[in-house]
């Protein structure tokens, strides 16, 4: 073996991990590379007993190795440690057969040479990290997962590591903060993610720096909102929940996040579809039966006049027969629109059933009001062979209760043919 400095030599004696000696010439710093020194760990490792040898050869990597070529560079051209992961071959002792392949993570830093021979040297350091790169692709393939299952959810997923770096973050999450998948991935996450109290607009302690150190779970937490890359808040409630490791220590951690704006939003949907006919938009016959009530009770209360109104629709199974279910529907549409134009906001307009409209009208003066309601009425745009015919019912002259105004009215109305009648 050649001579090599006394210190680089006391450093691979003395090293806990697998080290070794890279000898590259001056005049060709990314030719060859020759490992001219190793310890018993490193030979171990590697599955070699004979040195010197062609660093690729010992290796049995390849020569053309980005990774190589990227780390000599920086070791022997700018003069900095540096380290490199990649993969290689371990050689059953003796034999120039591949025994088994290993995620080999190194660590090369440069060494001054004390003989003055002209050649630079590199220290190696080398530790087999299979396992740490399985375990790494396994949560890798685990985060993978868990964001393709809440691609479509509306909930925000953040996933941070260990140094407290955005991992991972869905389509969801970076809407409500305001930032791009792209922008977010990589930085730490006080950059990223800034709280607020929702209501007095104070800052609020960033629940994964919480997660990470401390190692502690949040549950379910209102009255947040996030500050917006824009300068906007977004209304929010999350969680948190640590990973951990074999021994309990945080890994990462992951937060969920729902946007409490959107879901006010749905659930209020929610309710107005529930209490609203689909087709026409106006409200159901459930909820016109509750305002009917709490009219007659406060009339009756204040000694006010209300009225009741019902609309019947006369042709529409005619109406079906010649243009259609579809065309018909979109006439019924029509019609519920300037219906709603007709009456005024206090007034509540429903479909009363499939061949019938009705309104409550508080404070109506059966005089005026009624003969400028039906003036209104006649000038709603009806299509052939539909038609409207409308009757009034004043509480409590023409009745006391829901039910009499309904019966008042329904007497007034033509009747509505059971059969539809022959097309001409």
């Amino acid at each position: 073996m050649e001579q090599v400095s006394q210190s680089a030599k006391w450093a691979i004696d003395h090293s806990p991990f697998a080290a070794g000696l890279l000898r590259l010439a001056t005049s060709n710093p990314t030719g060859s590379a020759t490992l001219v020194a190793a310890n018993q760990q490193f030979q171990t490792l590697v599955g070699v007993d004979t040195l010197p040898g062609a660093l690729h050869e010992v290796l049995n990597t390849d020569p053309q190795s980005t990774e190589w070529v990227r780390a000599i560079d920086t070791v022997l051209v700018l003069g900095r440690p540096t380290s490199c992961r990649l993969k290689a071959y371990r050689k059953s002792l003796g034999h120039h057969v591949n025994a088994e392949s290993f995620q080999a993570e190194i660590h090369l830093m440069p060494v001054e040479d004390d003989t003055a021979s002209g050649e630079q040297f590199v220290l190696i350091t080398l530790q087999d990290c299979t396992d740490t790169h399985q375990a790494a692709q396994s949560l890798s393939q685990e985060r993978q997962r868990l964001l393709t299952i809440t691609a479509e959810l509306e909930e925000g997923v953040l996933v941070v590591d260990s140094a407290m770096l955005v991992s991972q973050i869905n389509d969801a999450a970076a809407r409500m903060m305001g930032l791009a998948v792209a922008d977010a991935v990589g930085r730490h996450v006080n950059d990223v993610l800034i709280m607020l109290n929702a209501q007095t607009g104070g800052n609020f302690n960033n629940p994964m720096v919480t997660a990470i150190l401390v190692g502690i779970d949040a549950g379910w937490t209102d009255g947040i909102a996030l500050a917006r890359a824009n300068g906007g808040h977004q209304t929010v409630r999350f969680c948190t929940k640590v990973i951990r490791d074999d021994d309990g220590m945080p890994v990462e951690a992951v937060l969920i996040l729902r946007d409490l704006e959107q879901q006010t939003a749905v659930l209020a949907s929610l309710n107005h579809q529930a209490g609203h006919d689909a087709l026409t938009g106006l409200v159901l016959r459930a909820v016109f039966d509750e305002r009917l009530a709490q009219a007659l009770a406060l009339s009756e209360r204040h000694g006010r006049r209300s009225a009741f109104m019902l609309i019947r629709l006369l042709g529409l199974d005619e109406a079906r027969l010649l243009h259609g279910h579809a065309a018909t529907d979109d006439h019924l549409k029509h019609i519920a629109e300037q219906l709603v134009a007709v009456f005024r906001r206090s007034d509540t307009l429903c479909r009363f059933d499939e061949h019938h409209f009705a309104v409550v009208l508080t404070h109506l003066d059966d005089a005026i009001g009624a003969d400028l309601l039906l003036r209104k009425l006649s000038k709603v745009r009806i299509p052939e062979p539909l038609l409207l015919k409308a009757a009034l019912s004043f509480y409590p002259k023409d009745g006391e209760t829901a039910l009499g105004l309904i019966a008042h009215c329904t007497a007034q109305l033509p009747d509505i043919p059971t059969q539809p009648a022959p097309l001409q």
